[in-house]
Order: C-alpha cells, then sequence, then structure tokens
C-alpha cells in the first residue's frame, strides 16, 4: 500500500518531519514499487494492492501532497488546513 494514512507514504511523512534527508531520499526511489504508471497518469496502490485510490488518506491526494511537502520541506502541508501565510486563527 502506498498511502498516507496507510501505507508506505506516511513513513515518508515521519523522515520529513524528523528532518532525515538521507532516509528520504531512498524511499523516494523505493515509492515506484507504489506507483502504476498510466497513459492519463499514475496511479498509486490501495487495500494491500488490490485497487487503486485517489483520496487522501489511502491514494494519489496524500501522496501527491507528500511530495509537494518534499519540494518544500513542509511536512504539514497534508494537514485539511488553509495554507497561507496571511491567514490567523484569531
Amino acid at each position: 500500500m502506498g498511502g498516507l494514512f496507510t501505507g508506505y507514504a506516511g513513513l515518508m511523512l515521519l523522515d520529513l518531519a524528523l528532518g532525515r534527508k538521507k532516509a528520504l531520499g531512498e524511499k523516494i526511489r523505493l515509492l515506484n514499487n507504489y506507483l502504476l504508471p498510466k497513459e492519463e497518469g499514475t496511479l498509486v496502490t490501495a487495500s494491500c494492492g488490490y485497487r487503486c485510490s485517489m483520496d487522501l488518506a489511502a491514494g494519489a491526494s496524500g501522496v501527491l501532497l507528500l511530495l509537494e511537502g518534499i519540494a518544500r520541506n513542509d511536512a504539514s502541508l497534508w494537514l485539511p488546513l488553509v495554507q497561507t501565510k496571511n491567514w490567523r486563527l484569531f
């Protein structure tokens, strides 16, 4: 499973949060084991590899947010919150 909450991408999220750049680089390469290339794009396996998913928890949305977080060096991009510098809670 390649998902963010229930799969391999979750291990990558932990490395990103802890700042383990070397381990993260190796895991990015190994992420290809959970991706299925198609003409229209790339699918992410979920549910023990029996189906493909596009949701945040187990599918492509979570993996894409994780990869964007790696590019920006920000482990909080996957959180479903407004991401802006000017936003204040109070």
